[in-house]
């Protein structure tokens, strides 16, 4: 346990960490060049705000109505179809809440997450589309680690001397140094921990899986446990980072 701690606390006493501005407070019109309208991008207030929140799918007695090819509106039965949207009143429009919390803002997906999907003659078409997209799946294994921590409890906590399994540390000691030695040199470097597809087949899964991949290469026991682990213990999702980036800046506020 004194490893790690010293581990992350040597490293943010000497270096300072970045903050990132968040985009989640800017205020965004388009123009539309085809059809020359503005198109609303500012975030609904009556639908989830964070990822914290239940996933908003109100039950009305009627919604409003919409002229295609005849009167059409949305309809609830949508909401057991796919779980995931989520109906806003103010804007008439259905959102993607995995999208909306989860999605990778290095990628564009604005119908489902800004403007909102309003088109009820096409609605199933559009959503199987959207449920479907590289972009929706991963934002929808990003939401399954956020509850799977959420059951399990943050790192930080997992690696307090009160609360964490002595037994299950020792056994997975190397495995944890391994994931931060890649976490601190990626952070010293400023190089990015995440690629655009993560999954196993994809050629460039990112810097902190293609690195921790090299180190299993040259270290069989590493790689023996890393097989081994559940899913949930394998400490290489992108939400287990950012923990453990946050745990050792607390370390060295505690230390300051």
């Amino acid at each position: 346990m004194s490893g790690v701690q010293s581990k992350l606390s040597n490293f943010f006493t000497s270096s300072n960490s970045k903050k990132r501005s968040s985009d989640n407070d800017l205020d965004v019109q388009r123009t539309s060049k085809t059809k020359k309208t503005v198109v609303d991008f500012e975030d609904p207030k009556d639908i989830s705000q964070s990822s914290s929140d239940s996933i908003c799918q109100p039950l009305l007695n009627e919604y409003p109505k919409t002229q295609f090819d005849c009167l059409r509106c949305f309809n609830p039965k949508f909401y057991s179809k796919f779980k995931w949207i989520e109906y806003s009143i103010t804007k008439d429009a259905v959102f993607c809440f995995y999208c909306r919390h989860f999605m990778d803002r290095s990628v564009s997906e604005d119908v489902f997450t800004k403007s909102g999907m309003k088109n009820w003659k096409k609605m199933s078409e559009k959503c199987q589309k959207h449920e479907s997209s590289s972009i929706h799946v991963r934002a929808k294994e990003r939401f399954a680690d956020h509850e799977s921590t959420k059951k399990s409890g943050t790192v930080l906590n997992q690696m307090d001397d009160n609360f964490v399994n002595r037994t299950f540390y020792s056994k997975h000691r190397k495995h944890i140094l391994a994931v931060l030695d890649v976490v601190i040199y990626c952070t010293i470097h400023n190089i990015p921990l995440r690629g655009h597809d993560e999954h196993e087949d994809s050629l460039n899964r990112g810097h902190f899986l293609d690195l921790f991949k090299l180190i299993c290469k040259h270290d069989p026991e590493i790689k023996s446990n890393f097989d081994k682990l559940p899913e949930n213990a394998k400490m290489t999702s992108p939400y287990i980072q950012n923990e453990l980036i946050e745990a050792a800046n607390q370390k060295r506020n505690e230390r300051i």
